[in-house]
């Protein structure tokens, strides 16, 4: 068997490093042997006076926080609605405890809880835990956002952060989230399920920003994370922050070895996301309502309203901008109207759109003359319109048999 200087050796010939020269195997190995015990014995001191140096009590005084309970953190901080970002054009969306309109939904101002989490872990598995979890409210009668951050100091402490968690909220709140659904909500759900407990999180009515924040600008922004909408919403643009991708390295720099000088930066990086919400919420409202004064994409504002049975806002929001329609928008407000059964406006949009060639247009004409005026001749007369390529499909082929068969089922009734 070879032994390590050897196989060291062999692969040093076989690299062919660049100088053309063999290395000298013994010295180099023994330079590698004398590197190596420097920075373990660097790294060992390191670590060693973290642990030793900063206790649990110091880094509460370090992050402004108190230790609430063993092995749990609580960081308390308030800041004025009149500072949040996206008020300035939002009038008075949280100038008292209200009931407001939110995409279509009654929401009430006062029962709002904004939430985001930085874990100890990105894969979301049952391993993964919440090592911040930062959740604020408005309170109304002083005009502040009240933040509650939540810090896992110790393994131990989880038990306590998830029932402080449960004793903070009520059943009638309102969660708002960025993403929340999709990771936020389950991982917590796990986390109190393992703990033989009941979930508050997941019956409450939840707000997730990010998707009506991704149907308005997927098509306009190069991508919709949290920090793009800051930055194209509400003109913030954050300085030496950490990203939330970083959090699990750093808190276990902390747990394993006391290293405590990067866990302000997850603070303050989980603190910034909750301000955020509270100022996208009512931007996204904004955005919704009038979504040519923020280069939304307007027909994907009017499907998302549609896809949820608002027709009237949808038909709304493209009546209001038919000017600037293309013929797919055309063809959504035609369908609008079909809903609502104003079949007036709807035809004028179907024969516009019908002589440029569109088969749905066309169709939707036939459909029109046979189903609501009984008037087959006409039908049939329109379905002959269709291009030729689209004369040999069974569709076609279907509807022009079955508007014959009625004529002729007229005729014989007439005779």
């Amino acid at each position: 068997m070879m032994s390590l200087q050897s196989k060291l050796s062999l692969l040093r010939k076989q690299a062919k490093l660049s100088t053309g020269k063999e290395l000298s195997t013994a010295s180099e190995l023994s330079k590698d042997k004398t590197i190596l015990a420097q920075i373990k014995r660097t790294r060992s001191t390191r670590i060693e006076k973290s642990c030793t140096s900063f206790s649990e009590t110091d880094l509460a005084a370090h992050l402004g926080a108190e230790v609430i309970s063993e092995g749990l953190l609580l960081k308390t901080k308030e800041l004025s609605l009149d500072k949040i970002l996206g008020l300035d054009d939002d009038g008075d969306f949280y100038v008292a405890d209200k009931g407001i309109n939110f995409l279509g939904e009654e929401v009430n101002t006062g029962q709002l809880v904004f939430m985001d989490t930085e874990t100890t872990g990105l894969s979301g598995g049952s391993g993964t835990m919440v090592c911040l979890l930062g959740m604020a409210r408005i309170d109304f009668s002083r005009r502040v956002l009240t933040v509650r951050q939540y810090f896992l100091s110790r393994f131990s402490g989880e038990k306590a952060m998830l029932a402080h968690a449960k004793n903070f909220l009520h059943a009638d709140d309102v969660l708002v989230t960025y993403n929340g659904k999709s990771f936020d909500t389950p991982l917590l759900a796990n986390r109190y399920r393992l703990s033989n407990s009941d979930c508050p999180f997941t019956p409450l009515r939840h707000i997730d920003l990010l998707h009506p924040t991704r149907r308005a600008f997927q098509k306009k922004w190069r991508d919709c994370r949290l920090n793009t909408a800051e930055k194209k919403l509400l003109g913030f643009f954050r300085k030496d922050d950490l990203p939330g991708s970083e959090a699990p390295w750093v808190w276990t720099e902390w747990v394993r070895f006391g290293i405590h000088q990067r866990v302000k930066d997850v603070m303050k990086h989980n603190y910034f996301d909750l301000v955020s919400l509270a100022g996208l919420l009512p931007k996204i409202t904004s955005v919704y309502q009038k979504p040519q004064s923020h280069n939304a994409d307007l027909l994907s504002v009017a499907r998302w309203y549609e896809s949820r049975a608002h027709y009237n806002e949808a038909q709304q929001l493209l009546e209001d901008n038919r000017q600037i329609l293309d013929d797919d928008g055309l063809r959504t407000l035609a369908w609008c109207y079909r809903r609502q059964q104003q079949w007036s406006p709807a035809l004028g949009i179907w024969v516009f759109l019908s002589k440029k060639g569109c088969r749905e247009s066309i169709e939707n004409i036939a459909k029109y003359y046979e189903h609501r005026q009984k008037d087959y001749e006409s039908a049939l007369s329109v379905t002959e319109m269709l291009p030729e390529k689209n004369k040999n499909d069974s569709a076609y082929c279907k509807r022009k048999e079955r508007l014959q068969r009625k004529m002729a089922e007229c005729c014989s009734l007439h005779t």
